[in-house]
Order: C-alpha cells, then structure tokens, then sequence
C-alpha cells in the first residue's frame, strides 16, 4: 500500500462513508458536529461549543478555554427504492433480466470524526479535525432496469483539517484552517454486449449477454476554511465562514467482466479490455452566515443559512487510456443552492441542553440531469437531542434526526445504455452519539 494511502485506509477501515443522499444536499456530508446535530446544525456558525465547530466556523474555536477533545460518530439509514415508469431500450420494449426495480438501494453509513482544540494563549486558539465532507453510495441489483447506467456507486472523502484563530477584540475572532482532502471512488455498472452486438450484425440481442465494468480511482487535494465571530453581547454572537473549492483529479483503472459475445468485440475493437483511468472533480465551496441569541437564561435561538455554489460539477467525465475506448460522459450541470435552518436551545441546568431544530435543504440536481447514480432531490429535515454532564470533564451527546425527501423524478435517454424512466423515494434516518472531554 502506498504512503497515500495509509491514513486514509487507518481511517476508512472502521467506518463506511458511503451515504447516498446525506442530511446536505448533492454529494455534501453535514453530519460532522455530534453536539451541533440536535438543532440540524442551525447556528452551526456561532453555537457549538466544542471542537467540531472549526468545520462550520473556525473563529468560534475562541470559546473553547484549555484543551479538550472530542468524537463521535452518525449511523445514517437510508432507504432509496426505484419504481419505474415505462423504461425502454433506444425505443423498443425493456424486457429486464428480472421484474424487481433494484431492491432498497441504500447503504447503512457509520461516520466517524475526531476533533480536539487547545488555548495557547488568551488570543490564540488551535484546533485540529478529521472528518468525512463528502460521501456517496448506491447498491442496485445486478438486475434491475437501469442497470447500464449504474449498478453501484461508491465515494469516501477524509478531510484532515488544522486550523488556529485569534481573538482580535473581545467581540471579534478570525479564524483560519486548511484542509488535505483523501477522496477515493468506486463506479459500477453492467453493459449491453448483446445489444452492441446486435447493432454490428454479429448475430445476438439486447440484454441477452450482459458484461460489467468496474471503475476505481484515488487522489488527495488542498484547500482552506475561514470564519469571523462578532459577540456585541454576551448573549448574542453572529458567525460568518467560507470553505473552498477542492480539486481532484482521480487516478486508477477500470476491469471489465464481458460475456463470450462481449470477447468478440474486444477482438474485433480493442475495447473493453482493463485499463487505467483519470477523472476530475471540483468539491464546491460554501458560505455560511448565521447567528445566536440566549433571551432568557433558559431559552436560546438559533439560525443558519447556507449556500453551497454546485455550479463547480458540470459532468462526470471518465477518461480511459485505452486509446480506443471513449470517455464515459455523465451530463450534471447542478446548480448553486441554499440550505436554512433554525433551532432552539433549552438549558435545563448546568448540566443538561436540549435541542431541537429543522429547515429545508435545495437540491442541486437539475430534474432533466437527474441520475440512478445520484438520486438527488429537495428535503426537509427535523432534528432534537441531549448534551449531558457526565461528570465535571466529560460530557455526553445524544440526537436523533429524519430527512423529507421529495419523489424524484428520473428520465435519461442513452443510445446503448437505454433509456430510463421512472421515479426514487427516498427517506433517512439519523443517530449520532459522542464524547466531549475537557482537560
């Protein structure tokens, strides 16, 4: 194994970061923070107390006194189930290998983080994070309609994240962080050997000979977050954070499965045949603006709005070195989006918060750019949980949240992958729990 590799697989082999549609929107994994869950992350700029605030904010880090540490970690289940509605192959009648439309296709995800800060002076403020921004993952049956455009899909990111900020006024912080981000991907799908034969006359038919291709690839990228916090109260904070783009540009190969007809094309093509494998891809930036307000000594509000610029992922591009083999093109064209979210506080006493909160999540995914491999669509989420003394250092958090996803919409149109159409009902369910401890 490679000296890349090495962190990134310590990290990745206790936990499976793949999630098909996650608590954000696109490709987007929301769930760093385990204290900051209970209100859906409303106030996530200016209202959590412990490490994990450097991913949303990094100048919050000055409310942290001392050195403490925290980790936790989400179980996100998800269901993802297809119905289709008509589906064919290129304008004849799809007659599938089964009648099942792909089974639940969504994938448990245990994501784990682990942040920790320390106070080195009364200015200056560190704060150190590993955590999963991104994630993908989608499990059909090998059987199901849309199966050349995608069986499988799997995405894992690990952003390794130190960050440092200053107290520049006792109402004002900034903060600043960079981040090494591993991404590692995984795409699969079937192929119509039968139907590309047919089309050359070498005497077979559609989806009687089906083959399957598998793509993997890895690369790390680099970017940065910053954040301001102006207190004018000591009741009232207002947050203000952006992180940047991430460029990657994946390498690593694609093996192809074919059936017998599938050897007489790669004789007769050069195709098909296992080979290396580049693609790009540009994680977005994002801003975040949001504020907080404890009105009474019971009671606090909170709220947060985020804008995530999409617009970064115009297609998904496969390139193969196999000089023959044209590249596999996925049309995207997202859109910039905003998240909202709103939430409350209720401190019981010293020692227990409640916390509830809610919002609406856009998606990026344009209806007529929708994928099988990405069933993106809008969602509204409720959140609530504890945070729990456990003794004087130590605490406990516990927060349980559901996504609203609405029906969407699939219709794709491919010469040889055939066209698809049909729908995707998907809901998610969320627990996290963790431990914060303060030296």
């Amino acid at each position: 194994m490679s000296l890349k590799r090495i962190l990134p697989f310590v990290f990745l082999s206790i936990s499976n970061c793949y999630v098909e549609n996650t608590h954000a929107a696109g490709i987007a994994i929301i769930e760093q923070s385990i204290s900051g869950f209970k209100t859906g992350y409303a106030g996530a700029t200016t209202s959590i107390d412990d490490a994990s605030a450097i991913v949303f904010n990094p100048a919050a880090l000055s409310r942290l006194k001392g050195t403490q540490f925290m980790g936790g970690a989400h179980i996100l289940s998800p269901s993802t189930k297809y119905e289709d509605q008509g589906s064919t192959i290129y304008g004849r009648s799809l007659k599938p290998l089964s009648k099942d439309s792909g089974g639940d296709a969504g994938k448990t995800a245990y994501i784990p983080n682990f942040f920790a800060s320390h106070q080195i002076s009364d200015k200056l403020y560190a704060g150190f994070g590993i955590f999963a921004p991104f994630g993908l993952g989608i499990d059909y049956k090998k059987t199901w309609e849309g199966r050349y455009h995608g069986t499988k899909n799997d995405m894992a990111t690990l952003n390794i994240n130190p960050s440092i900020a200053y107290k520049a006024h006792d109402k004002l912080t900034f903060g600043v962080g960079l981040s090494a981000e591993y991404v590692e991907a995984t795409l699969e799908s079937a192929i119509d050997f039968g139907g590309i034969a047919a089309s050359k006359g070498l005497g077979s038919a559609s989806q009687t000979a089906d083959g399957y291709v598998k793509i993997k690839g890895d690369d790390w990228g680099f970017g940065f977050n910053a954040g301001v916090l102006y207190e004018p109260t000591e009741d009232t904070r207002f947050g203000f954070s952006y992180r940047s783009t991430i460029c990657s540009e994946l390498s690593g190969k694609a093996v192809f499965k074919r059936s017998p007809i599938g050897d007489v094309i790669n004789q007769r093509s050069g195709m098909f045949k296992n080979t290396g494998v580049n693609a790009s891809i540009t994680f977005p930036e994002a801003v975040i603006a949001g504020f907080y307000h404890k009105f009474s000594p019971k009671w606090a509000i909170m709220s947060d709005v985020q804008y995530t610029h999409w617009r970064r992922l115009k297609e998904l591009r496969v390139r193969f070195k196999n000089p023959v083999q044209p590249d596999d093109v996925s049309p995207m064209k997202w859109k910039g989006v905003f998240r909202v979210a709103g939430g409350a506080h209720y401190y019981l006493n010293d020692s227990w918060t409640f916390g509830v909160g809610g919002g609406f999540d856009k998606s990026p995914v344009p209806n007529e750019h929708r994928t099988a491999r990405i069933p993106d669509s809008d969602r509204v989420f409720l959140n609530t949980g504890l945070s729990t003394r456990i003794y004087d250092t130590l605490f406990f958090d516990l927060s349980y949240g559901h996504l609203f996803f609405k029906k969407a919409g699939i219709d794709l149109k491919h010469e040889t992958k055939g066209n698809l159409k049909g729908r995707i009902k998907t809901n998610v369910n969320i627990l996290s729990a963790g431990l914060r401890y303060k030296l």
